[in-house]
Parts: structure tokens; sequence; C-alpha cells
């Protein structure tokens, strides 16, 4: 994350110079930007349309800056349209939020609402309710000694050794 912040104050100086000559400028920063890039990042030669909406993204906005994003938690590319979200991805190292695609928003959201609400262990399903048509009628039966509810169901020809010699 340090070194993305040391792109973007490169990057902000390297306006000022491209007055010496834009090509090597702009050599020196593709250079660092690639070395500094995380490694499960979509390399920027390979992105020519958003992952999301498929809009062209070849070429630079009119102030000459990229018109691609990745999105720090899938590292795919996007337009800024599809990358508006901001979210911490702390499983790659993002603390801060940062720049998100919509996909890996709504599912870093619906992972935090997870972790603060864990779901209930499920319960075991009630008289009737096992899905089993046969089992629910024994379950079911007021005649049956209530040991025999307590054990599990034992089908002929099922499981090992069952009904055979």
């Amino acid at each position: 994350n340090s070194a993305r912040i040391a792109i973007e104050k490169v990057m902000q100086v390297a306006a000022t110079v491209a007055a010496a000559g834009e090509q090597p400028v702009n050599a020196a920063l593709g250079a660092i930007k690639r070395s500094t890039m995380p490694s499960y990042w979509i390399p920027d030669e390979e992105i020519t349309h958003c992952r999301a909406c498929a809009r062209d993204l070849t070429g630079t906005t009119p102030g000459g800056e990229s018109r691609k994003h990745h999105c720090r938690a899938c590292g795919h590319g996007f337009c800024d349209t599809c990358t508006q979200g901001k979210s911490p991805v702390p499983h790659r190292g993002w603390e801060d939020a940062v720049r998100v695609c919509d996909s890996c928003l709504e599912a870093l959201e619906r992972e935090r609402a997870e972790s603060a609400h864990p779901m209930q262990a499920p319960r075991s399903p009630g008289v009737g309710e096992s899905g089993d048509e046969e089992w629910d009628k024994i379950e079911s039966d007021p005649n049956l000694p209530e040991e025999q509810l307590q054990a599990p169901p034992v089908w002929q020809g099922a499981g090992p050794g069952a009904g055979g010699t």
C-alpha cells in the first residue's frame, strides 16, 4: 500500500515534468507501476474492456489518465462507473477503504454482515419435517415406543451387511 502512495506522488510530480518529454516520463511511470502492482492484478496491457459493463478502456481520458481501474479485491480491470464503491479488503492487505468493483463490494458487505451476526446452527427437523415421507410416518406414530423414536431409522437393504449373509 505504501508503494501505491508513492506511485500517486510520482504521478503528481510527473505532471509537472511532462514538459521535458511525455514519452520518457510515461515509460518511467509504467515501469514503476508494473513493479509495485500486486501480483493478483491483471496487467494493464491485458485490460481492454470493463469486466462489468464491457466499456472500452483503451486510450486515456482527455487529461491523459488511464481509463482503467483495478478492483483491490479481485484484481480485474473496470471503468470508473463500475468501481465507485470503497471497502477495506483485509484478505488482500488493504485495511483502509479502497476502490472495489460492485460485485466485490456486495460480497465484502455480505461477508462483514455475516461475521457481525453469525448464523445460528441449523435446528433438527421436527416431526413431519424431515422430507422423508416414510420416516415422517414412523416418527409421528403415537403407538411407537419412545426408545424406538430416539434410535435412528434402520431401513431394510441399507448400509453394510443389511439384509445379507
